[in-house]
């Protein structure tokens, strides 16, 4: 404040003319003192499509744009201003109009989650069965055992990583457009489930009750698959039910998670 008020000529005991602003600080962020005004109503349809332009060019669902100009009613092409910077992680000050986006990004009846299929003391070709059923939808598949990991065809991981941490690098991975995760009684009596919540459990009817109990009370719905056994037309119904809701969230949507159809 005392080198702008310097280089105005000023000091604190100076009287400004009226009408004439002073500026005390070089920048006007809210943290610094600004203050902040809703002037949606009045900015001008070319600001407007510029920043939706730029919004669009970089390929984010929320984008933070820093538009300087003297009067945001006027068009940029007609008035001296800039655009100085574009924030990855905006700060939503207005609960409005976060909840807008909110809405906007998970639109009613979507969970933002996507199908999840848990396989206990499951051969792999059981694994496998239930990969190749949602990869035949064009799902890019994520597959999770206690030592191996692959999204589509291609391995990743660690030979140390425990189930856990595969099926964390798994979901939070955009191109991970359904998850099938294979676990032991051990493993799940050890570490417990690697997610919160499955849409859907295969388990074998020599698992103990407690353990089988458990399990239920984690997946939206579970049934038996005995060792050796192919999944029952059910089964795949059930699968691909689970497609048709991820495809219908999907539609409510600005867009999928990743454009991965080549991903595989």
């Amino acid at each position: 404040m005392d080198e702008l008020l310097a280089k105005m000529g000023l000091s604190y005991d100076s009287v400004p003319a009226p009408g004439k602003a002073i500026n005390l600080r070089s920048v006007a962020n809210v943290s610094m003192g600004g203050t902040m005004e809703d002037v949606m109503p009045r900015i001008h349809p070319d600001n407007r499509y510029m920043a939706l332009a730029i919004a669009r060019a970089f390929r984010m669902n929320a984008i933070g744009i820093d538009f300087i100009t003297e009067d945001i009613s006027k068009s940029w092409r007609e008035s001296s201003c800039a655009v100085i910077e574009v924030n990855q992680t905006p700060g939503v000050l207005c609960y409005i109009r976060a909840e807008k986006q909110l809405n906007r990004m998970f639109p009613s009846g979507n969970d933002g989650r996507i199908p999840t299929i848990l396989l206990i003391e499951a051969p792999p070709e059981s694994a496998k069965q239930v990969a190749t059923l949602l990869q035949d939808a064009n799902l890019c598949v994520g597959q999770a055992t206690a030592s191996q990991t692959f999204l589509g065809k291609h391995p990743r991981g660690k030979s140390s990583d425990t189930l856990n941490v595969r099926v964390n690098s798994l979901i939070f991975d955009p191109a991970c457009e359904a998850l099938v995760a294979s676990a032991s009684k051990e493993g799940i009596v050890q570490d417990g489930l690697p997610l919160d919540k499955f849409d859907f459990a295969l388990i074998p009817g020599s698992l103990p009750s407690e353990i089988a109990d458990f399990i239920r009370k984690h997946c939206s719905q579970a049934d038996y698959l005995e060792h050796g056994q192919p999944l029952s037309e059910s089964m795949q119904k059930t699968l691909n039910d689970l497609v048709l809701r991820y495809r219908s969230n999907l539609a409510g949507s600005p867009h999928s998670r990743f454009t991965s159809a080549t991903s595989n």
